[in-house]
């Protein structure tokens, strides 16, 4: 009776030492799949850095073109090309909701 009894505590031991192990198996992986989220983050964070300044690039010039009047074809072309890009990735990426629509933002669509 009494190895019996040793048995089953050896057992539970045993098992509750598994369970810790698989949690900190699991602790380990949300730690890994956090720091791979900031990563993404912060990459994604550097496109937007990155577009938003293309775009103020784009309007730069575009305001330079108009008050120098008359530009050759070829940089009209370029010009043309560059706006049409920015467009291309402008549609690919949804607004960002105005935090403060009553200010004078607008509100987002209806679903």
């Amino acid at each position: 009776m009494f190895e019996s009894f040793r048995t089953r505590i050896g057992r539970w031991f045993g098992a509750n030492r598994r369970i810790e192990l698989k949690l900190e198996e699991i602790m380990a992986s949300q730690k890994e799949l956090a720091t791979q989220l900031d990563e993404v983050t912060a990459q994604l964070q550097k496109v937007g850095n990155e577009s938003a300044l293309t775009l103020q690039k784009v309007n730069d010039l575009e305001a330079i073109i108009a008050q120098g009047g008359e530009v050759g074809p070829e940089l009209q072309a370029a010009f043309d090309a560059l706006k049409a890009q920015v467009k291309t990735v402008d549609d690919l990426v949804p607004d960002a909701e105005d935090p403060n629509p009553a200010e004078g933002g607008t509100t987002p669509p209806a679903a």
